[in-house]
């Protein structure tokens, strides 16, 4: 059995350049969500809501559907189960919904938006908490409704609604008569094409006004109350067009402030209200994955801390973002539950006076259920920790110094590292992020001994591997790119003598060849030597690692060649002058393997093989063979080969290993993704002399992006891998593999 941890889909991403201030400011992490269930739904669903409909203060889910013409009510049991769904068909093609209390019974009634047939259906909720539903009204309009707000306008204590088209030009008022039923007011505007409508609160003056967003004019419109009408009274310019208002009050001072994202330059921006009539933008973040389309307000996000999550396109997905107590933007997630996100909503869907998120897919015909995890950590076996879109890899580091390792997972989709710390070895309790530059491949961590340290990683499409410094919170302190032609991977890296940067870096062909191998030196500040080794003209790298055979004598580059029809291992080593002398010191019976891997085994006072305190290097040889070689280190820095070979290892390449005492015997295993079409993960046992025995399958490895130990409570270890699937990482003990 293997324990499976859903952390899900948070990719937390940090702003660049004008948006450090507020990154400094609102370093406080997100919660975890976890998945707590799926609901399944009609036929192509296309919008999402929530409302007590039955009475019993627990909040149900409706959803809609155009194609089946019927709104599906799922009815809340508690502790986040739901009844079987109740469908209704109301013959029209409904595409939105709305909902609200619309004849103050203190059950919530459900309004439904048709723009084919230009007209909103009223059904209400019967007594005795039933869940019946009776159509009350049709109300029809002379152009395509998209949206309805209820709020009540005229402070009378009955619910009126702001109806709005998108396409079609129209925002109109339905006055509520208190009993469900709407009376036709006039339109507000005949030549708009508004995105959202809402109240607003501008004033002292206890007028209510109405924010209008018109996308296609790029101006946010303010209408002024005026007896049971609405006349113009400002209009806010916008420099690109915008995609969402979100009115409500972020500083807690009574004025309406306003939340706009944008298109073209994915942004989102929060303008504060002065009261006097003038709006000010007191912050922005720019979205480095995915164009904001809806907003939705997460009034207890961080428990009393407010937050917005917004539906994103390209990729379909909800950007979860926080907003500190200075009112400005802070940490970002990116979450993608589901392959295709259609929309969602925002709620107390727990009862636990946190904000969760509901998630609807139109294509899957399901619902996930996020939960926030704000309150309870997340314990490993229900743990879902999400990766994101195209997660790449996964590391298990240590950024705050302490006795626990951080898991650190990058997506290359969200342009970002996102962290999940714990403090017990037992669960994840809060997550924060490192936004990296645009399509990251590789990942690598060095730490400082008291904390911090840097990331390193590839970016093949740009040219160039990007090195970003964190401190010990987590906090971005510097970044720089160092150019490099075509792919790059990253071998090894560590502090020089000065405290500068060193790191290695493999150069790969178009073949996967490696054509040579780098070295960069930080000998000041963002600047950097570089000294190289290419082999041959009748030699081709097949692998290389890094690997400190020579003790305080610096670390040397360990080489798996193919030349002359024959294998060799031969150790490159630096010499006096920095440049690299390269020595063969094994040649590998006939055939010749065509792929290998060498890979350097790390040791520490933990993880040792048996008696040996010296590296333990391995060579996979592989077509036409599977052999596993394993060597080590004797006098004069000399590589020789244990006695005794491993046949049936095939490893896909040497950042899917792993070493650790598995089976705590004392020895030190081998942990691998093997390079089969069903990509399983295998342990290889050691052996005292520094052999393996033959590899045993402990889970799968099916479309795995990486693999990675992360140490538990007391002596418990996880093999954490992320799925590029999924987006997700799952966890692997040694109990649930036996």
């Amino acid at each position: 059995m293997v324990i499976k941890i859903a952390f899900f889909l948070l990719i937390v991403l940090f702003g660049y350049g004008e948006h450090l201030e507020a990154e400094a400011e609102s370093m406080c992490p997100l919660p975890t969500f976890a998945v707590a269930g799926e609901l399944k739904t009609l036929p192509k669903p296309d919008c999402i809501a929530v409302g007590d409909f039955d009475g019993d203060r627990l909040l149900d889910i409706a959803v809609v559907s155009a194609k089946e013409r019927a709104v599906e009510i799922f009815f809340c049991l508690g502790a986040g189960e739901y009844s079987k769904p109740v469908q209704l068909t109301v013959g029209d093609d409904v595409r939105n919904i709305a909902v609200g209390d619309l004849n103050g019974d203190h059950r919530d009634d459900i309004i439904l938006v048709s723009p084919s047939q230009r007209r909103l259906t009223v059904l209400i909720s019967t007594p005795g908490g039933s869940g019946q539903f009776q159509i009350v009204q049709k109300i029809s309009f002379d152009y395509s409704p998209d949206g309805v707000t209820p709020s009540d306008l005229d402070h009378d204590g009955r619910l009126d609604l702001i109806v709005y088209g998108r396409k079609f030009l129209g925002v109109s008022i339905a006055w509520g008569i208190g009993d469900g039923t709407f009376q036709r007011g006039p339109a507000v505007a005949s030549n708009v094409t508004c995105a959202t409508a809402a109240p607003a609160v501008l004033s002292a003056d206890g007028f209510t006004y109405l924010a209008v967003l018109d996308w296609i004019g790029s101006n946010l419109l303010i209408y002024k109350e005026i007896g049971r009408s609405f006349r113009q009274w400002g209009v806010f310019s916008l420099s690109e067009e915008p995609t969402d208002l979100l009115c409500t009050d972020i500083n807690g001072d009574g004025l309406t402030d306003f939340i706009i994202s944008f298109r073209e330059s994915q942004q989102i921006e929060l303008y504060l209200s002065d009261g006097l009539g003038n709006v000010r933008m007191q912050s922005s973040i720019t979205l480095h994955s995915g164009v904001p389309v809806r907003l939705y307000l997460a009034s207890r996000l961080c428990g009393v801390k407010v937050g917005i999550v917004s539906v994103t396109t390209q990729p379909p997905a909800a950007a979860v973002i926080s907003i500190s107590d200075g009112n400005r933007f802070g940490t970002q997630a990116l979450l993608q539950p589901v392959q295709s996100l259609s929309d969602l909503v925002v709620a107390e869907l727990f009862g636990d006076t946190l904000s969760s998120i509901a998630c609807l897919s139109r294509e899957e015909r399901k619902i996930v259920l996020l939960r926030n995890n704000l309150k309870s950590a997340v314990t490993l076996p229900a743990l879902v920790v999400a990766g994101g879109p195209q997660t790449r890899g996964v590391l298990a580091v240590d950024v705050l110094g302490d006795s626990f390792l951080e898991l650190a997972a990058l997506s290359r989709a969200a342009h970002a590292i996102y962290l999940f710390h714990s403090k017990d070895g037992e669960s994840f309790q809060r997550m924060w992020s490192v936004g990296v530059p645009e399509d990251p491949v590789q990942i690598k961590w060095l730490s400082r001994p008291k904390g911090g340290g840097v990331f390193l990683t590839t970016h093949p499409e740009g040219g160039f591997i990007a090195a970003t410094f964190v401190d010990r919170r987590g906090e971005r302190l510097r970044s720089l790119r160092i150019a490099r032609g075509g792919n790059s991977e990253i071998l090894d890296a560590e502090w020089n003598a000065t405290g500068g940067l060193r790191f290695y870096v493999a150069n790969v062909g178009p073949s996967r060849e490696i054509t040579s191998i780098s070295c960069f030196d930080e000998i000041a500040p963002t600047k950097f030597v570089e000294e190289s080794f290419s082999p041959d003209s009748s030699e081709i790298i097949l692998s290389a690692c890094i690997a400190g055979l020579r003790h305080k004598a610096g670390k040397d580059v360990v080489l798996l060649l193919q030349t002359k029809g024959r294998n060799v291992l031969s150790i490159a080593a630096r010499g006096e002058k920095g440049n690299f002398v390269s020595t063969p010191v094994w040649k590998f019976p006939s055939p010749s393997a065509k792929r290998g891997s060498v890979v350097a085994i790390k040791q520490n006072s933990s993880q040792r093989v048996d008696s040996l305190v010296d590296p333990l290097v391995l060579v996979n040889l592989v077509s036409p063979a599977e052999v596993l070689w394993a060597f080590r280190v004797h006098s004069d820095s000399i590589l020789v080969p244990v006695p005794r070979t491993t046949n049936g290892i095939n490893m896909v390449d040497p950042a899917s290993t792993a070493f650790t005492d598995w089976n705590k015997d004392g020895v030190m295993d081998l942990i691998f993704l093997n390079d089969r079409p069903q990509r399983d993960i295998m342990v290889a046992r050691g052996m005292r002399n520094g052999g393996f025995h033959q590899p045993q399958k402990i889970g799968s490895g099916k479309d795995a992006g990486g693999i990675a130990l992360w140490k538990g409570k007391g002596e418990d270890q996880f093999i954490v891998v992320s799925r590029n699937s999924t987006n997700a990482l799952e966890f692997i003990s040694q109990i649930s593999e036996n």
